[in-house]
């Protein structure tokens, strides 16, 4: 299988004509499947520490990624909107300033973000089910009422996958035996 080189050959540097058009991709497929946005009011950005050099510039959403241009990020620096000095790395979920700021400085952002779940594939009636198994047990019996054979993904509560032998004993139930008994999560598609 033939892979697409993201490297300039003589140096290892990714070159970002190959991050655009990819960055490009995932907005065609944002679009297509009609993702969700949500929005996010003053959250406080967190210093993105690179180096010395870089210090008090970059502050980023950590877990708050793809941010929206539409509708347009409002930044913050110390409570006061700011509209110059910076740039948005909207798939990155940061702003990047043009010159350092002061360590006591606080920066925060309001935007919309891409949540990932998808308007166009709830049409399909593709639903997700979450179990939860509080306490730890190695038989679990899921009553989950989608109506189908789901597919199956079990993680521990490290958030390991974790694999068991799955009986469908309805559309609407089914029965995960394991080796050993744990708490954790079900996830059924």
């Amino acid at each position: 299988m033939s892979k697409t080189n993201w490297q300039d050959p003589l140096t290892s540097e990714i070159l970002s004509t190959h991050v655009a058009g990819l960055q490009e991709m995932v907005g065609k497929i944002e679009d297509v499947l009609n993702l969700r946005l949500q929005y996010k009011e003053n959250l406080k950005l967190t210093e993105l520490y690179i180096n010395e050099a870089d210090r008090c510039r970059i502050y980023h959403a950590p877990g708050f990624r793809n941010w929206a241009t539409d509708p347009p990020p409002i930044v913050k620096v110390n409570e006061e909107v700011v509209t110059e000095g910076f740039k948005i790395d909207y798939g990155g979920g940061a702003v990047i300033f043009d010159l350092r700021l002061d360590y006591t400085d606080v920066v925060t952002a309001s935007f919309a973000y891409v949540t990932g779940e998808s308007e166009t594939l709830d049409t399909y009636g593709l639903d997700t089910y979450r179990y939860e198994q509080i306490q730890p047990s190695g038989v679990w019996v899921i009553n989950h009422n989608l109506g189908r054979y789901p597919s199956v993904t079990v993680v521990d509560s490290a958030g390991t996958v974790v694999i068991g032998d799955i009986t469908y004993n309805s559309k609407n139930q089914i029965t995960i035996t394991f080796r050993g008994a744990f708490a954790g999560y079900a996830y059924l598609n």
